[in-house]
């Protein structure tokens, strides 16, 4: 035992960003692709690129796995019902380059081959709540 607590409460501190008080952010789990991302409130983030309009600004996300708001959670089966992230699209960005390399030895064949992967970035502007009941993983 430390003078500030216990090790539980410095490493819950730890987690939940130096809040001991119990106040939690909203955040929830979308699903986009194959990909899932833990989102809160005005984070950015990249996802793979989508086919947009010139003029669309926003993205619905409406594949929503789990919504987390302290000890009230919600889990989807598989996703959760009513719920959607509303993200602004901030700009397309370009991933770091990657080299494929393929080499056989003594056999004088070599070939190079680089790859930039493009994605959206997103800031998160909402993100919208259900209001059935929560899910009891004890059921």
């Amino acid at each position: 035992m430390t003078e500030n607590g216990s090790g539980r409460h410095r490493r819950a501190a730890r987690l939940s960003g130096g809040r001991i008080s119990g106040e939690f952010d909203v955040y929830a789990v979308i699903e986009d692709g194959s990909h899932q991302y833990k989102v809160e409130e005005g984070d950015t983030f990249e996802v793979q690129r989508h086919d947009l309009a010139d003029d669309q600004a926003t993205i619905e996300f409406d594949r929503v796995v789990m919504i987390g708001d302290g000890a009230d959670s919600r889990i989807g089966r598989p996703y959760v019902e009513g719920a959607k992230v509303v993200a602004k699209v901030l700009r397309e960005v370009k991933g770091d380059k990657i080299d494929v390399i393929k080499f056989r030895r003594r056999k004088t064949y070599r070939r190079k081959i680089g790859h930039r992967q493009k994605y959206l970035q997103v800031k998160v502007e909402k993100i919208h709540t259900c209001v059935g009941p929560a899910f009891d993983p004890g059921e």
